[in-house]
């Protein structure tokens, strides 16, 4: 059975990451198995540790794709 895809995309920062955080675990918590969500975080200043701890958040949870792409100037 092939999934759809539900493209979802964050802009942020390292001040925004905890905010960031808590939206992406609204999301998780109430996604759908019917669907893949495609979840593109556009990045800029933000240290690894950060993109590390939000990467962590979709462990688990096959239908949740985080992207992480630098925001280029």
């Amino acid at each position: 059975m092939s999934r759809n895809v539900v493209p979802v995309f964050f802009t942020a920062d390292e001040r925004y990451a905890p905010y960031l955080s808590t939206a992406l675990v609204s999301l998780i918590e109430h996604t759908s198995k019917k669907y893949t969500y495609d979840v593109n975080v556009i990045y800029h200043d933000s240290s690894r540790k950060s993109l590390r701890k939000l990467e962590k958040l979709s462990e688990g949870h096959d239908n949740v794709n985080l992207i992480f792409t630098e925001m280029q100037e």
